[in-house]
């Protein structure tokens, strides 16, 4: 170990956060030419034999580019991108078999082979970016699951009324082929279901995320308006084969860029709701009303009452369902400890008012707590009461405690003010080394306070106080015994 606390012969990070092996600068190079490449497809004839190479070639070498910086980069959780890799690939081949139909067999490239290539790639990205959220996801989060679901919900409400139920309405047409046609906007709100929730977690909002997420959405909205505009329009090509394109050059330019590394990576604040988010999510609730409202402007006969109705409840269920978890997690913020979660002294107060008979309260402290916070930071000594958190949880019998900012961790736990940090000195050494790092041992008072709840008696907020003037009495005797 050298100087800096770093192993010899370590591999070291890049400054942007990458790895050693990939160009910090190769995402930028790709980035340039394939957007160029991209709008250079735009000067040639959607459809033609050039422009069908040009297509398939971006796409052959975004897949190509993207398994090569996985294998030379090794990115945390790389089964992820393999898997969205071959999505990509599926959806490559795809593009290659629609050419194939479309330039040598000269026959309709729908439905085909070309159709089973798309689909298969719709599993593929889906369980990647699964698996993406399910490494970014700190615990278990409610709120963000309740908020993906409604988004999906509202989309898949507007899918349904005006793609999907025209599709099936044509009678015209034959079954297999409106099938193939549904299956599409069906996968496109899974992929967008799934875009919601990797938005919602609460991992870095790094470059390399920026850049995947703005890939998928090119990619989801593409496919949607190609789909809108077949339906009812003649439409071959143009703007949403760059869409496709750009999502294939952003796509793979996630995977070069040097935060990738931190893509995976959990961070330890808690999920905040947006005016973004908030908006998002009450433009979904609106769904139904403007669907139902936009039908009934457009022909009053064809409204379709069923399907707006049960999109609708859904949406109330769901709305509902997150209003009572917010109200539940209020409710734990209001009596535990946003630190720890162990219970304050709110419900300490309850409990004891609640308890019937004579009650027995103790008092723990942190010895040195304070020279923690001064020489190892705040971030330590909040991960130190975590941890004492927690044997408190595996140990006491019963579970009324929490941290006191000034250095104890006591069953007496409110809301204390934060002390300010005083600057010491470090001893000889620094503070790295064993010898001089500062100890902290929970200790336990030379005296107990025992408080009886019986009729005219003081209420339960007299113990928490008469126990905190307990245990400063026992302190001021000497140093608090280790337990």
């Amino acid at each position: 170990m050298d100087g800096s606390g770093t192993l010899k012969g370590q591999a070291q990070p890049t400054a942007g956060g990458g790895h050693p092996t990939i160009a910090g600068r190769a995402w930028l190079v790709w980035s340039a030419i394939g957007v160029v490449a991209a709008l250079g497809y735009l000067f040639l004839r959607p459809g033609s034999v050039w422009g069908n190479v040009v297509y398939d070639g971006i796409g052959l070498t975004a897949t190509v580019v993207m398994v090569v910086a996985v294998r030379r980069g090794r990115p945390p959780h790389r089964r992820l991108w393999y898997c969205m890799a071959a999505g990509q690939a599926a959806w490559v081949a795809g593009d290659v078999t629609y050419t194939w139909y479309q330039n040598v067999l000269h026959q309709p490239p729908f439905p085909s082979m070309a159709d089973v290539c798309y689909l298969a790639a719709y599993p593929l990205i889906i369980v990647g970016l699964g698996m993406l959220v399910r490494s970014r996801r700190d615990g278990a989060d409610n709120a963000s699951l309740l908020d993906a679901a409604i988004v999906a919900t509202g989309l898949g409400l507007l899918s349904w009324t005006f793609l999907i139920r025209p599709v099936l309405a044509d009678t015209g047409t034959p079954l297999f082929s409106r099938l193939v046609s549904v299956a599409y906007p069906v996968a496109d709100i899974l992929i967008l279901a799934m875009i919601a929730r990797l938005l919602t977690t609460t991992g870095a909002r790094t470059a390399s995320y920026r850049l995947l997420v703005t890939a998928m959405l090119l990619m989801s909205v593409s496919d949607v308006a190609f789909s809108a505009l077949t339906t009812f329009l003649d439409f071959h090509g143009g703007l949403a084969d760059l869409g496709w394109l750009l999502s294939y050059v952003l796509w793979t330019a996630a995977a070069l860029h040097p935060s990738v590394h931190q893509l995976c990576q959990p961070t330890s604040h808690p999920p905040t709701i947006s005016r973004l988010r908030l908006t998002v999510v009450s433009a979904a609730l609106l769904i139904a009303p403007a669907a139902l409202l936009g039908q009934g402007l457009h022909d009053p006969s064809r409204v379709d009452w069923l399907g707006d109705s049960l999109g609708g409840a859904v949406l109330c269920l769901l709305a509902l369902t997150r209003f009572v978890d917010l109200l539940n997690r209020t409710s734990r913020l209001a009596l535990h400890d946003d630190l720890t979660g162990l219970p304050n002294r709110r419900l300490l107060t309850q409990r004891l008012a609640d308890r019937p008979g004579p009650a027995c309260l103790a008092v723990l402290d942190v010895d040195n707590f304070d020279q923690i916070n001064d020489q190892l930071g705040r971030s330590t000594g909040d991960q130190l009461l975590i941890a004492i958190a927690a044997r408190l949880r595996a140990g006491a019998r019963t579970r009324t405690g929490g941290p006191h900012r000034r250095g104890h961790v006591r069953a007496v736990a409110g809301r204390p003010r934060r002390p300010r940090c005083r600057r010491r000195p470090a001893p000889r050494g620094g503070p790295g080394t064993d010898h001089h790092r500062p100890r902290s041992t929970p200790g336990r008072g030379p005296h107990r306070y025992q408080h009886s709840l019986r009729p005219g008696r003081p209420s339960g907020t007299a113990a928490p106080r008469r126990g905190g003037r307990a245990h400063r009495q026992a302190t001021r005797s000497g140093r608090i015994r280790p337990l």
